[in-house]
């Protein structure tokens, strides 16, 4: 049984050694009480050291040395041995694991040389996990069969459960899962009739680490709760943290990215308090890697750095090896290529010294890549020759396979063509049987620009083909570590190769249907991958559909583990890279993961895309935003209305192309190089940016015919050379990248502006319009405008003045700190709703933008939570820092949410306007709503009457409506 807790008396002196700092603090302290040169003084030390390793571990550390510093005085043996055990286990905790084993080893031949049998097993047992850290297993083996007998010897059925507990430790390890699983159960059976509160959460907890590896989600968090609540009933602070801390890796497991950020950021913050310097490293580590899948590259670097250091500080070289290659892929991110190849270079060093099979391999890899983007083609050749032997030699397919890859890239750029089609080849063949689709769809890329290289288009095509077919097969959100250092960033250009291909070699008869089709497949699969983290969560927009998107979600977790955990196999376990071991090793091939998806993997894969497929057919909106699949174009085509003209912009190899489309015909026009359009654009910021002080009431002269110079370019570039094809009144457009910035209706031809000819109306892509286009809005004509609280600004304050507009307090919504469910049943059963609010961008992740109403943030995947029922939604604050701000993504992802959350149609702000002008705007759209006009046909006559007072485009134009608006079936004059 566990020792009782100290005397009142007992534990003051105990207080008082925490107290103390360092050894000459204690060595005073003795000399002034020399009644405490006691064996029985250093026992209670030991005692407390017990307790405290799960409370506060830097209390634990100072009584464990002053324990082993008052047992040396007493030049007892036994004693000594016993206060260093204490220190050992300290050290361990905290992730010394090199000084602890010194501790440990020093202790144990104390114990031996002292016939102290008992206690020299007993040492054995609690150095297990030490031993594991340090990749001793063999070692640990013995010491176990010694502990063992023993135990067995001396009746001591406490200490057989703790050896039990401590050696399935180390099955676990060795990814032994089912044996761990098994020897947990035997020792919490005993345990929990003869072990102390330390005991049973030690085993809850390991328990459920080993359930995660098995995949049995729900048991694990079931045996998490209860061991959180045995430590909380308990006071382990320390292991309660530890278990949080897994929880959170569970979540990150399962893919639920943005849960686990949050339970790591709290759990750092709780270990950073108690001194735990292993787990809040650990913490920083994890997240890093987190924020590397997402993108978010200024935090991961952070975290990986601070992890690193204090890593290093511990002594844990695979760790802080680990933690470097992380910062090495921030900095090749942010351009960095030096820094990055110094850091690679400084962590293969490290993963030598720790005699690890797979890191340095995969760090070559690495470093090849980074030369090939620097144009240092034969270092490349080199280093990916060199990672290629050495994962042949291993038996490692993937990383193989993903060294063929990079080599028929460096084929290509070293114009031998032939030579990268028989090594893409050779990745395909290795590659096919296993079906890893994300690697397949860039081996037949690389395959793809080889034969077009050559000149043979029509394998070409074939090619390209294949490639984006394997694409659509991977599962946007479950990529494998691979992708990190993904050869394609943008999975899109697979899109764009056959849209250049289809439109350049017109020999190859591809129809214009068939080509608009693979734009539309770009941009559903590009909001898709955009969203891809957060797909898994999203909620149904139909009750019925409830139990397929669990379905849905838990398949996508369990996929999303698997894939994860193989990685972990060669890089966390190098062991498993070794083949099979011997029998009576360590564990057997029955107890190793499959190398590759197969068997249940692929029955769950195949499950998850019959269940997307029967979700699509009751919600195609959900469906969509789950694999990207859009809505096919016969049927868009067929829909439209007799008036409407759906013009899709689409950017191909840095050319800018055009599909004019009406239910009878499809026409594509290649149009102008992007540059000519990015220019014009920029020079429409610059002047825009000339009007931004007029917000703050500072005219500026010259306006509207400085900004209408750009406007007229852009028109050159973008809608002349369609003019022969824009015969009805209604253009839905779906513009591309940063066109989705652009101010489609202020383009002018030098006599009249589009508006003047077309009601204009855009949209994320044609799929998108056509889903919104038939959604059921609220009845009635009620506004509602979430605004500033005394709702003074011009903006509110116009539209406060509307007959039917009800007003509610930005800040009075964000005090009742409403989730997003309870916040769209406010914002519900309101035709429009008006959002006064601001936006706050993320360049390097746009769905990390948030949403402000008032003092809250709304981030953009809370928006896909709501639920709404609106006609429109505006949001006019969301243009102001988008002159930083590179593509069209934030844009899209911002009205996307709001587009899936119920909204037929956004009107968007593209930039800050002046007050008296845009709130005039506001409120001649909003009257003309209500009188019964639709959303397109009510902002053209609003911006049209604008003009007439205020003529710089700046003042009539900052505003585009993205959805399903203006959706008439029978023909009708513009007004």
């Amino acid at each position: 049984m566990s020792q009782p807790p100290p005397s009142a008396s007992e534990q003051g002196l105990v207080e008082r050694w925490a107290a103390l700092g360092g050894e000459s603090e204690r060595r005073q302290f003795v000399e002034q009480h020399p009644e405490i040169l006691d064996p029985r003084q250093v026992e209670r030390l030991c005692d407390e050291v017990g307790r405290q390793k799960w409370i506060d571990l830097p209390t634990a550390e100072r009584l464990a040395r002053a324990a082993v510093g008052l047992a040396d005085r007493l030049e007892g043996d036994v004693t000594l041995a016993r206060a260093e055990r204490a220190l050992a286990n300290t050290l361990h905790k905290k992730g010394d694991h090199r000084g602890a084993m010194r501790a440990y080893e020093s202790a144990l031949a104390r114990f031996e040389l002292a016939g102290c049998d008992l206690e020299a097993a007993v040492t054995r047992s609690s150095s297990l996990s030490n031993l594991v850290y340090l990749g001793e297993y063999e070692r640990a083996d013995r010491w176990v069969s010694r502990a063992r007998e023993t135990f067995a010897e001396a009746g001591d059925h406490l200490r057989l459960a703790r050896l039990d507990l401590n050696y399935a430790n180390v099955l676990y390890r060795q990814d032994r899962w089912r044996e761990a699983l098994e020897l947990y159960h035997r020792a919490w059976r005993s345990l929990e009739r003869l072990g102390g509160p330390e005991d049973l959460a030690i085993c809850l907890s390991n328990l459920a680490v080993c359930q995660i590896s098995l995949a049995n989600f729900t048991e694990a968090l079931d045996v998490y709760r209860r061991a959180r609540e045995h430590c909380q009933t308990h006071g382990l602070r320390l292991l309660l943290h530890e278990i949080d801390y897994n929880i959170a890796y569970l979540h990150y497991l399962r893919g639920e990215h943005l849960r686990a950020i949050r339970l790591y950021q709290s759990a750092r913050v709780r270990f950073e308090e108690l001194g735990d310097d292993q787990h809040t490293a650990l913490c920083d580590l994890d997240q890093a890697e987190i924020f590397l899948e997402l993108n978010l590259v200024e935090e991961a670097a952070q975290l990986a750095s601070a992890a690193h250091r204090r890593f290093e500080k511990l002594g844990m070289g695979y760790e802080a090896a680990k933690a470097q290659c992380y910062q090495a892929i921030a900095s090749g991110r942010r351009g960095q290529a030096f820094a990055a190849l110094d850091l690679l270079a400084r962590a293969r060093r490290i993963f030598e010294r720790e005699q690890n099979l797979v890191w340095p391999a995969l760090i070559d890899l690495y470093r090849a890549l980074i030369y090939y983007g620097e144009g240092r083609l034969y270092e490349a050749t080199s280093l990916a020759l060199a990672a290629r032997r050495h994962f042949d030699r291993h038996g490692l397919a993937t990383k193989l396979a993903m060294c063929e890859i990079l080599l028929a890239r460096l084929e290509l750029q070293l114009d031998r063509p032939d030579g990268a089609r028989v090594t893409a080849l050779g990745a395909i063949e290795k590659l096919r049987p296993l079906r890893i689709a994300t690697l397949l769809y860039q081996a037949y890329f690389v395959l793809g620009q080889a034969e077009e290289a050559a000149g043979r288009f029509h394998r070409a095509g074939r090619a390209y083909a294949a490639s984006r077919s394997w694409l659509e097969r991977s599962w946007s959100g479950l990529e494998t570590n691979e992708l990190k250092i993904a050869f394609l960033e943008d999975h899109l250009v697979v899109y764009e190769s056959l849209v250049w291909l289809g439109l350049e070699r017109p020999e190859l008869g591809w129809t214009a249907p068939r080509i608009l089709g693979w734009m539309e497949r770009a941009k559903s699969r590009g909001l898709a991958d955009l969203i891809a983290f957060r797909a898994h969560a999203l909620p149904p927009r139909r009750s019925p559909q409830g139990d397929l998107v669990e379905e849905i979600r838990e398949l996508r977790e369990e996929l999303g583990w698997y894939y994860r955990q193989l990685d972990q196999q060669q890089l966390d376990r190098p062991w498993l890279a070794e083949g099979p071991p011997a029998e009576g090793g360590r564990g057997g091939p029955e107890n190793a993961r499959p190398e590759r998806p197969s068997g249940t993997a692929r029955r769950r894969e195949e499950r998850l895309r019959r269940t997307l497929e029967a979700v699509r057919r009751g919600d195609r909106e959900l469906g969509s935003l789950q694999d990207g699949a859009p809505v096919e174009i016969e049927e868009i085509l067929g829909a439209l209305p007799e008036d409407a003209l759906l013009v899709e912009y689409y950017v191909a190899r840095n050319g800018l192309y055009a599909a004019v489309a009406t239910g009878e015909r499809v026409e594509i026009r290649a149009l102008t190089p992007l540059s000519r359009v990015r220019e014009a654009y920029r020079q429409l910021q610059l002047e825009l940016g000339r009007v931004r002080p007029a917000v703050r009431g500072v005219r500026r002269g010259g306006g509207e015919q400085t900004a209408r110079q750009p406007l007229r370019r852009l028109y050159d570039e973008l809608v002349r050379p369609l003019e022969p094809l824009l015969d009805r009144r209604h253009l839905i457009v779906v513009p591309h990248g940063f066109l989705h910035h652009l101010p489609f209706p202020a383009l002018e031809d030098g006599g009249q502006a589009l508006v003047d000819r077309h009601v204009i109306s855009c949209a994320p892509s044609a799929s998108v319009f056509h889903l919104c286009s038939v959604k059921p809005t609220a009845p009635g004509d009620r506004l509602l405008v979430v605004g500033a609280e005394t709702a003074s600004s011009p903006e509110v304050s116009g539209l406060a003045a509307l007959p039917n507009c009800e007003l509610l307090a930005a800040e009075a919504l964000a005090a009742e700190g409403l989730d997003a469910a309870a916040l769209g049943e406010r914002l519900d059963g309101y035709r429009f709703v008006h959002l006064a609010s601001r936006v706050g961008y993320r360049p390097d992740n746009p769905m990390f933008s948030s949403l402000e109403l008032g003092s809250r943030r709304l981030s953009l995947f809370e928006l896909y939570d709501l639920r709404l029922s609106a006609e429109v939604v505006s949001i006019t604050g969301c243009g102001s820092d988008l002159a930083a701000v590179p593509g069209g993504d934030e844009l899209v992802g911002l009205v996307r949410g709001l587009l899936y959350a119920g909204a037929r149609s956004v009107l968007a702000g593209l930039w800050d306007s002046p007050g008296e002008s845009s709130s005039r705007l506001l409120e001649l759209f909003y009257r003309r709503l209500a009188g019964g006009g639709d959303a397109a046909r009510a902002l053209r006559h609003a911006m049209r009457e604008v003009r007439d007072s205020f003529p710089d485009p700046a003042d009539w134009a900052p505003f585009a409506l993205i959805g399903g608006a203006g959706y008439i079936k029978t023909p009708a004059a513009a007004p």
